[in-house]
């Protein structure tokens, strides 16, 4: 939508020519040292604007500032404990990249399984380590890049998963639900694997566009 597209009147809303003017002017900040109170204005006018569309319309708008994951990545970081615990700044894909080679701490680890509601043996499950292997690590240990890798990619479904079911029970019980578009499986028990991992992160983003598998 341009906003001469809005002016002719083929967008009729106010809400929706008005978002676009903030958008489209705060969009141009980016690396402005105000860009995150501004990224909170927008998630603020996501969740508050009356109209879905809108809503869905600011939401792709701010993705495609950031390769289409500005939110998410942040949210990723704030379910492993934030920059406090990885140690680094995590704002964009790239920095995901840099977080696995550094390796994911132990603490991050148990952030999550808290966030999933899992128990450490459920989690351990999941990742190409025994539950008593982790056990013996210290909190501050870092993992192996492999293991940091599947680690990140479960927090990624995690902070998809609950932006588009809306909340985290929602999520979690659609994880647990065997799924036909995922041959019969439950989402959980295919984050074992990254293939498995990307195959349910594909689901979830059919759901978001309305699409029934």
């Amino acid at each position: 939508m341009t906003l001469r597209e809005a002016l002719r009147g083929q967008v009729t809303t106010f809400n929706k020519l008005a978002s676009y003017i903030v958008i489209e002017s705060l969009g141009h900040q980016k690396g402005h040292r105000w860009y995150g109170y501004i990224e909170f204005l927008l998630i603020f006018l996501y969740y508050s604007l009356e109209s879905y569309d809108n809503c869905r319309y600011i939401k792709d708008k701010c993705r495609s500032w950031n390769g289409g994951a500005t939110m998410e990545v942040a949210q990723i970081s704030r379910i492993l404990g934030g920059r406090k615990v990885l140690h680094m700044k995590v704002n964009e894909r790239q920095d995901l990249i840099a977080l696995s080679n550094h390796g994911v701490t132990k603490i991050a680890l148990l952030n999550l399984t808290k966030y999933l509601s899992f128990t450490l043996n459920q989690i351990s499950e999941l990742l190409p380590i025994s539950e008593r292997t982790v056990q013996r690590y210290a909190r501050s240990k870092h993992f192996n890049r492999s293991i940091s890798e599947q680690i990140l990619q479960i927090a990624e479904v995690a902070a998809k998963g609950v932006d588009v079911f809306g909340n985290k029970d929602n999520f979690l019980a659609w994880m647990k639900q065997h799924n036909v578009a995922l041959g019969k499986k439950t989402p959980l028990s295919l984050l074992g694997s990254r293939f498995g991992a990307q195959m349910v992160l594909d689901e979830i983003g059919r759901i978001e566009h309305g699409v029934v598998s």
